[in-house]
């Protein structure tokens, strides 16, 4: 068994596994390229053939990647309760009160932790009873 590593012409790691001998090939396939070995597609990254580590990020760039995070819990969180605010929903005017604020928190997230450089700083509301 061979382990492979697919990486785009511009080195960003595609996706890895294992496959038997026969069937691997060091074949360029669109522009996908296949190598042999390991790599963590997280930290490591392709340059000229050989598997090394990403460049860290600037204060910027993971302040970008914690926003992204943010909004997209966010936006799950918030399809995930749409269902409350739908006129015949079955909760009293108190519940749908409650369920307002705290979707109303869930959108005040991204200007509330926006110089947030971990989604471990951020500190989702509570979900209404």
């Amino acid at each position: 068994m061979k382990q492979f590593i697919i990486h785009s012409t511009d080195g960003v790691i595609l996706r890895t596994g294992t496959c038997p001998d026969e069937v691997f090939s060091l074949q360029r396939s669109g522009d996908e390229l296949i190598m042999e070995g390991v790599a963590d597609d997280s930290t490591q990254r392709i340059v000229d053939g050989e598997v090394v580590a990403k460049p860290a990020l600037t204060s910027t760039e993971q302040a970008a990647v914690v926003m992204l995070e943010i909004r997209q819990l966010r936006d799950l969180l918030l399809s995930g309760s749409d269902w409350t605010q739908v006129t015949d929903s079955p909760m009293t005017a108190a519940q749908r009160s409650d369920w307002q604020t705290y979707r109303q928190s869930l959108r005040d997230l991204t200007n509330s932790f926006s110089n947030a450089t971990t989604i471990e700083e951020v500190t989702f509301p509570t979900v209404p009873n």
